[in-house]
């Protein structure tokens, strides 16, 4: 089981059966005329979570409930914690899909979720202070 919570309170319980941690990085190369490439640095990417399992509920209703509002979070670039063998603050929905294998579950639909890590910055603004009328400076005794 593993949780997807919101900052609300908002909370989604899901039965999940594989969880994956991905990292990559973009590596850069550059042609030369004789040889192999030149690769002069890397720059890591977002970090990206893949779950899959079941949204389970007690009828039909709950589990489109509960499927819904992921959809609304991932809509709404709500930023998530997810609680199960894996755990991390700060994610958002990057794909979600819902699949219906054998003819489906009574009570339940099999789900695969991708989630990327996002680390937030904080922007300071301060406005800017008026010091006066600018004066235009005299020409120097130049030559022109």
């Amino acid at each position: 089981m593993a949780k997807l919570t919101d900052s609300k309170g908002k909370t989604v319980v899901l039965s999940v059966e594989t969880e994956n941690e991905q990292f990559e990085n973009t590596v850069s190369t550059h042609p030369v005329e004789n040889g192999s490439p030149i690769t002069d640095h890397s720059q890591m990417e977002s970090k990206t979570f893949e779950f899959s399992g079941k949204i389970i509920g007690k009828s039909q209703a709950e589990v489109d409930d509960k499927y819904m509002q992921l959809l609304n979070w991932s809509q709404g670039s709500t930023l998530l914690q997810f609680r199960g063998a894996i755990r991390h603050n700060g994610m958002l929905i990057s794909h979600l899909e819902k699949t219906y294998d054998d003819g489906g579950f009574q009570n339940a639909v099999k789900f695969n979720i991708s989630l990327t890590a996002v680390y937030t910055v904080n922007v300071y603004w301060a406005k800017a202070k008026n010091s006066g009328k600018k004066q235009a400076k005299a020409p120097s005794s130049g030559v022109y």
